[in-house]
Order: C-alpha cells, then sequence, then structure tokens
C-alpha cells in the first residue's frame, strides 16, 4: 500500500495537485445510508486516520503505528 500510495501522490505531485493522505490498518463497517445509493464508512481505523492527517501540516502520505505494528511484530526486513 506504501508503494501503491507513494507511486499515485507522485503521478498526482508531478501534475502540481497537492495531497495529503494516511495509511491505517483495522476492522471497519460499511453500510449503505438511507438512500441506499451511498456507502457509510465508520470505524476505529477511519477515525485514526482522520486524527492523524489533521496534525500533519505537510504534502505526502503518514503511515500510523495500526499499519506497521502487524509487520513489527514479525520481525525485521517486513518494513
Amino acid at each position: 500500500m506504501v508503494d501503491i500510495s507513494g507511486f499515485i501522490f507522485a503521478s498526482l505531485l508531478a501534475k502540481n495537485i497537492p495531497v495529503r493522505g494516511t495509511i491505517t490498518f483495522g476492522k471497519f463497517t460499511v453500510r449503505p445510508n438511507d438512500s441506499g445509493r451511498d456507502n457509510i464508512y465508520f470505524g476505529k481505523p477511519l477515525i485514526g486516520a482522520y486524527e492523524a492527517e489533521r496534525l500533519e501540516n505537510w504534502i505526502g502520505i503518514t503511515l500510523c503505528p495500526s499499519a506497521w505494528a502487524p509487520f513489527e511484530q514479525r520481525g525485521t526486513g517486513y518494513i
């Protein structure tokens, strides 16, 4: 995800489109809204991504601990 996000961000920046985002990991829920036309997403990873993104004041990708912690537990070489 980090590599794909980096590629997308670099492509957008090359077109003078500033972007900022956050990568988190965990369970979340998706349910249709009352009209059934759109989906509502909610869960801890989405809240964490929102809070992390709001704290940053720069262009780029923030990788939250929830995204790298599962790999860190496996040992070196994953992140």
